[in-house]
């Protein structure tokens, strides 16, 4: 989570920022949901700092903390004009289809992710962070790096901030949230305090 997160913040939006030569910051709530990000990110490691790791409390903290924001986000949303939906029953269905196949075959390959970095750990005799902030990070990031590429070349420069603050805030709060709820994470503070403070 933490190797994802640096490198969402630098080369998922560094690599499309020097394709494009600029990135437009086009509204002033994307100021502040950048804000929110960089709090989530002082709260998240201050949390596990505190508790020399992630309680279920603190997980469920975390968890609140996203669905109060994504409560906010939508309300935002609501109160602006809707645009009609273009898309049938029909072209609903099969997105809808295509969409659960793929969340099936994300979890099934999650498993092999996991097993098969774990084994590259053991043979190059590094630890499992080690790893994990480097070489699982860069394969969870290449969506974020694919959607801020087309984005900002195609000057959809919202898309590309939203991807990217959006990326680093879910994964501090509804995927560790989750994850600390269904199991504490417990860690070595040393390993992990210079990693997360970047």
């Amino acid at each position: 989570m933490i190797g994802a997160n640096i490198l969402v913040l630098t080369t998922a939006i560094a690599i499309p920022i020097f394709l494009a030569g600029k990135l437009k910051i086009e509204t002033k709530t994307e100021v502040k949901d950048a804000f929110y990000a960089f709090l989530v990110c002082i709260l998240a490691v201050s949390l596990y700092v505190l508790g020399n790791g992630l309680s279920r409390i603190d997980g469920a903290i975390l968890l609140a903390i996203f669905i109060v924001y994504s409560k906010k986000v939508m309300m935002k949303k609501k109160a602006k004009k809707a645009k009609k939906s273009s898309v049938t029953k029909k072209e609903a269905l099969v997105y809808g289809t295509i969409f659960l196949i793929s969340s099936f075959l994300l979890l099934g390959s999650a498993k092999y992710v996991v097993k098969y970095a774990h084994l590259i750990a053991v043979e190059a005799g590094l630890s499992d962070f080690l790893i994990g902030l480097l070489i699982v990070a860069i394969g969870t990031t290449l969506p974020e790096l694919t959607v801020n590429t087309i984005s900002v070349l195609t000057r959809h420069y919202s898309i590309a901030v939203g991807d990217s603050v959006g990326s680093v805030s879910a994964n501090l709060t509804l995927i560790v949230g989750i994850t600390a709820l269904i199991h504490p994470i417990k860690g070595d503070f040393a390993t992990t305090f210079g990693s997360g403070a970047f």
